[in-house]
């Protein structure tokens, strides 16, 4: 119950860090998400309960995952339809505030998350962490012969085994290009 709290609080800050410029209902919030419907369901309906406020959510699909919601808030950039952009992926986070996208504000909850998490001009707030795994089929690699990174799969001594990565076009495998 403790985490469900932080993510409610982390979605207060969020609504009030990337809130647009629109005019709307005060008892309504338009949240663009690229999180998992599954998961981001609970929480936003667990945000409905505790404060009274309406939730309207707008899912990517998993084709595009970010990429289709970045691509929408700066095509409505001019008329803002979304109240917090929730996702996951920071290349596209960076896309936004460069395309001034984002509205700037620095909430007082806020302070408690670290500076290297967040945007130090109030534009957006990291708070979540996500593990990138590379997994290694034992059976094909013996001892130390196996790659250590994502860098060591184009070295020529691994060029014959199969090698796979998510569309590093889409969601937060775009991090890795970077």
């Amino acid at each position: 119950m403790k985490i469900l709290t932080y993510i409610l609080i982390v979605l207060s800050i969020f609504i009030l860090l990337f809130g647009c410029s629109k005019e709307t209902d005060n008892n309504e919030l338009i949240v663009y998400t690229s999180v998992d419907q599954n998961i981001s369901e609970i929480i936003l309906n667990d945000f409905e309960k505790e404060t009274g406020i309406k939730v309207k959510a707008v899912y990517d699909i998993e084709a595009s995952k970010t990429t289709g919601l970045a691509n929408r808030l700066v095509s409505e950039k001019e008329n803002p339809q979304a109240d917090v952009f929730w996702n996951s992926e920071i290349i596209m986070t960076l896309m936004l505030k460069e395309e001034d996208v984002f509205q700037k504000y620095i909430s007082e909850k806020s302070k408690i998350i670290p500076d290297s998490y967040k945007d130090l001009n109030g534009y957006w707030t990291g708070f979540g962490g996500r593990a990138r795994v590379m997994l290694i089929n034992t059976d094909v690699f013996k001892g130390n012969n196996y790659p250590n990174s994502i860098y060591d799969l184009v070295d020529k001594k691994y060029k014959n085994y199969k090698k796979a990565i998510s569309n590093p076009l889409f969601g937060t495998a775009m991090t890795h290009l970077f």
